[in-house]
């Protein structure tokens, strides 16, 4: 994706971040990075290799999806709030206030 990006943008965000860590590092702030993820037991597989004429199966057992937002600081310092329910604006914006309320 390195060639597809904006470069000026890049390095005035990499500024900014670098400066966000300066801010964490003298006692001013603590930095979070945020992300989500999902997991199921229904598997993804595109594509398989076999024999010409042979049939290969895979069990599917299919499951809910966990849907999983999390808070990771650079001191390792983890919160994470889970939902079963597809992740939208309102589910964020839960995930959020319970960061907040956590927060001392």
């Amino acid at each position: 994706m390195k060639g597809k990006r904006n470069e000026a943008d890049f390095q005035r965000d990499k500024a900014y971040l670098k400066a966000l860590k300066q801010q964490e590092d003298d006692g001013e702030l603590k930095l979070y990075y945020f992300d989500e993820s999902g997991f199921s037991t229904t598997p993804c597989v595109p594509y398989g290799w076999q024999r010409i004429g042979e049939t290969r199966q895979i069990p599917c057992y299919r499951s809910k999806r966990m849907n999983v937002l999390g808070f990771l600081s650079r001191s390792n310092d983890l919160f994470f709030h889970s939902s079963e329910q597809s992740v939208t604006t309102d589910t964020v914006v839960n995930a959020f206030d319970a960061f907040v309320e956590m927060l001392p």
